[in-house]
């Protein structure tokens, strides 16, 4: 895969977003949620919202708390990014199923957010959905048993092939995680993990599905765009406060 990244369909028309070259922009913030968040100030443009802080004192797991607030700051950096909108704080809420929405973008944007205990990914695009996950790579979690739950009959044959499973156990389950993402509410519904196959949507060419190996992560992306109209930025805590 070469470097990805994805924006939605309204955004190519919306007037606050600037001409953005790539077609998919994926952004990875490599950080443990075992380590606190960055401190930024409450002036910050990434920093919550006082609505935000006092959701978070409901909540008693610090490793939830350090993922909701980096991926608060992840996407508000990303959103930023690629808008002109700089001194503008996102407003960040959830449907009934757990999609992200971002009061202020409404339709203007397709995003994608997903984090694993070694890091955060958060895939934009002007043109059309897109879904994204990111996995630790964890060799004890792979079994054939597993990988038949949820692979394809096709996929869990090359899976027995495979001299590399826990790499294709990962490339499968990510490109399926993000695949589902991409998708609709009204789709998401009616989507079986174990019979839907991935060797067949790439071949037909009706969504590409990509997958690389970050680290000892493994990152998936569902789009409609081709290889080389994503891109791949990596950031850091640094550029929080830039």
């Amino acid at each position: 895969m070469a470097n990805p990244s994805v924006i939605s369909k309204e955004a190519a028309n919306a007037a606050s977003l600037k001409n953005i070259n790539p077609y998919v922009t994926v952004f990875i913030y490599k950080t443990s949620l075992n380590e606190p968040p960055p401190i930024i100030s409450a002036e910050n443009p990434y920093s919550t919202t006082p609505k935000e802080n006092n959701y978070l004192k409901k909540i008693k797991n610090h490793k939830k708390i350090n993922e909701y607030i980096k991926s608060r700051i992840l996407v508000s950096y990303a959103i930023r990014s690629k808008s002109n909108s700089k001194h503008q704080k996102l407003t960040f809420s959830h449907t009934k199923s757990g999609r992200l929405i971002i009061d202020e973008l409404k339709e203007k944007l397709f995003f994608s957010l997903s984090h694993c205990p070694e890091g955060i990914a958060f895939s934009l695009s002007t043109k059309s959905p897109v879904g994204i996950d990111l996995e630790y790579i964890r060799s004890s979690r792979v079994s054939s048993d597993t990988a038949e739950l949820f692979m394809h009959p096709d996929e869990f044959t090359l899976f027995n092939k495979s001299n590399c499973k826990v790499d294709f156990f990962y490339k499968i389950w990510g490109m399926k995680e993000a695949w589902f993402k991409s998708l609709p509410d009204s789709l998401q519904k009616n989507f079986n993990f174990h019979e839907q196959n991935t060797l067949s949507v790439r071949k037909a060419n009706q969504l590409n599905l990509y997958s690389k190996k970050v680290d000892n992560m493994m990152l998936a992306i569902a789009t409609y765009a081709q290889e080389d109209s994503i891109e791949v930025v990596f950031v850091s805590a640094a550029d929080f406060n830039s």
